[in-house]
C-alpha cells in the first residue's frame, strides 16, 4: 500500500499541471531535425528534455485540416518557477515552395507554464521546435508540450456576454 502511494505521488509530480491534457508519452530520438519530428497528438501531454550540447532541438509535427487557432502550453518539468529554465519555441509550416514559413517565434520568461497561440490559415503539417533559450551547456532541461484542440473562429467563439452551450 506504500508503495503504490508513493507511485501515486510520485506519478502526480511528474505529470503536467495542464487541466484536462492526458498523458501522450515521451518524446523518441533521435528528434532534433525537421525530418525527425515526431508525430503528436492534439490534447496530450509530451514529455521531453534537451540533453546539453548535443540535443539543442526538439522538433514535433501536427496535421491541420484549414483556419483555426493553434493552442498549447509548454511547461517546465519538475522545476521551480525560480528555477525553471527559459524556453524557445517556434512553429514552422512547409508552403508549396518547400519553404519553412515562421508562424510563432516565443520564448518564455523562465515561467512554470507558457502558453503560445498561433493563427493558422494553411492546411497542412506544421512543426513545432522547442529549445533553450539559452545554452543548456551540460544540464537536462525537461518539459511537457501540451497542444490543445484548435478551433475554428469565430464559430467556436461565442458572442460577448454570451455562455458557451446558449
Amino acid at each position: 500500500m506504500r508503495r503504490s502511494l508513493l507511485g501515486i505521488a510520485l506519478l502526480a509530480f511528474l505529470l503536467p499541471a495542464s487541466a484536462g491534457a492526458e498523458w501522450g508519452g515521451a518524446e523518441s530520438e533521435p528528434n532534433d531535425l525537421m525530418a525527425q519530428a515526431d508525430a503528436i497528438e492534439v490534447g496530450c501531454a509530451i514529455r521531453g528534455r534537451l540533453a546539453g550540447r548535443d540535443d539543442v532541438f526538439d522538433w514535433y509535427c501536427i496535421d491541420f485540416a484549414g483556419d483555426a487557432v493553434l493552442r498549447g502550453r509548454l511547461e517546465a518539468a519538475g522545476a521551480t518557477q525560480a528555477a525553471a529554465p527559459d524556453y524557445h519555441i517556434t512553429i514552422y509550416y512547409i508552403n508549396l515552395a518547400r519553404q519553412a514559413v515562421k508562424v510563432l517565434d516565443k520564448t518564455s520568461k523562465a515561467d512554470r507554464s507558457t502558453p503560445f497561440e498561433a493563427r493558422i490559415k494553411q492546411p497542412g503539417r506544421y512543426y513545432i521546435r522547442i529549445a533553450c533559450a539559452t545554452p543548456c551547456q551540460d544540464q537536462i532541461q525537461a518539459y511537457f508540450l501540451t497542444v490543445d484542440p484548435p478551433f475554428d473562429p469565430p464559430f467556436n467563439v461565442p458572442p460577448p456576454g454570451v455562455k458557451p452551450g446558449s
